[in-house]
């Protein structure tokens, strides 16, 4: 059995299953942008609806095989994974934004699972994003949930059995997405919340993680261009000063920025970087990625594109730029 991918739906959580015995799925860049899709074999030359040319190219298999669907909760928004009870096997969990709780699924080691435990979120409201991380160096995989209707984030710190003991951090304004990691390289666990307080206002807040579970005030880097709300971020150094910076992604209207780098000051705020993209009329970008998608050592920003005037969507790969 090879790695597994996760996905949640309106009541359920899918569950995809790589194959070692199928084609692995890979994206080699041609040119300055490119675009991907899954499909059947062969390639394709063309325009990129961000501007440049772009080839297409399809594999026969991704190695991924779809595995029945799990129940889950009322509007399960977000999934995480870590081993939560101690025992050397994957486990995963589910936030359920409309019925407030969680749901841990503790792994059998042979890609299934025990019936669901519920874990009420009981100091906030509307759990809509979570993630993992050691918040108090111990080598347990705690718990960070975005609960945007408290102006709040979750903090579950793990008791090593598949049980946490909660807590809640306050936030200025509402966040729908989280990142874990150490932003300030004081090598403590941090939390970066991008927000919106509903007027048109949107900033970054960084979390400086304590080492013990607890976090500092927040600072906060106000972020300008970005109407109504950030949907998506993902961090990497980009710079190679050896801090996390971000990538953000904006639902922004016509002219909005839409991708755009935002470097890491050290000293847990941002200042703003390179634009990668803007919206295109009714296109929007989804979500984004940072890995090293051409194998050469660097961070390469990977954004979903919404083609709403062709009611499709496609990969965007904008390769690293040394520098930059």
């Amino acid at each position: 059995m090879g790695a597994a991918v996760m996905f949640v739906g309106p009541k359920s959580v899918g569950v995809l299953h790589g194959r070692h015995d199928a084609t692995e799925l890979t994206i080699t860049i041609h040119g300055h942008r490119d675009i991907r899709r899954e499909k059947t074999a062969g390639t394709h030359t063309g325009p990129c609806p961000v501007g440049g040319h772009c080839r297409r190219h399809w594999v026969h298999d991704s190695g991924i095989s779809l595995r029945d669907s799990l129940p889950a909760g009322y509007i399960p928004t977000a999934v995480a994974t870590g081993d939560f009870n101690g025992d050397g096997k994957l486990d995963f969990v589910v936030a359920n934004g409309g019925d407030n709780n969680l749901w841990l699924y503790l792994g059998k080691g042979e890609g299934t699972f025990s019936l669901p435990i519920i874990i009420p979120v009981e100091l906030g409201l509307s759990p809509v994003w979570i993630a993992t991380g050691d918040l108090h160096g111990i080598g347990r995989s705690d718990l960070v949930v975005a609960e945007p209707d408290s102006n709040s984030v979750g903090i579950f710190l793990s008791n090593g059995d598949g049980t946490f003991i909660e807590s809640s951090v306050a936030l200025p304004d509402s966040a729908t997405f989280l990142l874990v990691g150490d932003f300030n390289r004081d090598g403590k666990v941090d939390i970066v919340a991008p927000m919106d307080d509903g007027n048109s206002n949107v900033y970054i807040a960084m979390l400086p993680g304590l080492g013990n579970g607890t976090f500092g005030s927040p600072v906060l880097t106000p972020l300008a261009g970005y109407v109504p709300w950030i949907s998506w971020a993902s961090s990497a150094d980009l710079n190679g000063d050896g801090f996390r910076d971000l990538l953000l992604v904006s639902n922004g209207s016509i002219q909005e920025i839409a991708v755009q780098v935002f470097l890491n000051k050290g000293d847990g705020s941002f200042t703003a970087g390179q634009v990668v993209a803007q919206d295109f009329g009714p296109d929007v970008f989804l979500t984004s990625l940072l890995f090293d998608a051409d194998g050469d050592g660097l961070p390469d920003a990977v954004s979903l594109l919404n083609l709403q005037c062709k009611r499709k969507r496609a990969l965007v790969v904008e390769p690293y730029a040394k520098g930059s």
